[in-house]
């Protein structure tokens, strides 16, 4: 199922040719040095504490979140390592390749698992 996604949306790619340029000069430019989803999910945690300080039996939830995303991001690492899944664009012939080679595994995902970390974390330190 993900190989037919995978290729649903590489064939997206290919019949927009015209906006190669402009998203690869923006994922070059913008999210690669800046970690732009790191950025947003740091922003999010740190808006929740600011929040959580004015009721401090909040704030160990946040913290949590927090720790969450650390937990999230040794597991994806481990489990990468046991599964040794390759990325798609190195197992798949003729696909459609915008942005540089990244390193390591294709799975699990670590920006994946450490926003649905934070996320979850921070939903349920807002339920509490």
């Amino acid at each position: 199922m993900d190989t037919s996604w995978y290729l649903d949306i590489n064939r997206f790619a290919r019949e927009t040719s015209w906006a190669h340029g402009f998203m690869a000069g923006y994922a070059a430019s913008t999210l690669a040095p800046l970690g732009a989803g790191l950025l947003v999910l740091a922003f999010l945690v740190m808006a929740a504490y600011l929040s959580a300080r004015r009721q401090p039996r909040f704030v160990p939830a946040v913290l949590w979140a927090a720790l969450a995303a650390l937990v999230g991001l040794g597991s994806s690492a481990l489990v990468a390592h046991f599964v040794a899944r390759a990325r798609p664009y190195r197992a798949l012939a003729h696909v459609e390749v915008l942005v540089g080679q990244g390193h390591g595994y294709g799975f699990p995902s670590a920006h994946a698992a450490v926003a649905g970390a934070v996320i979850c974390g921070l939903a349920l330190a807002r339920r509490w």
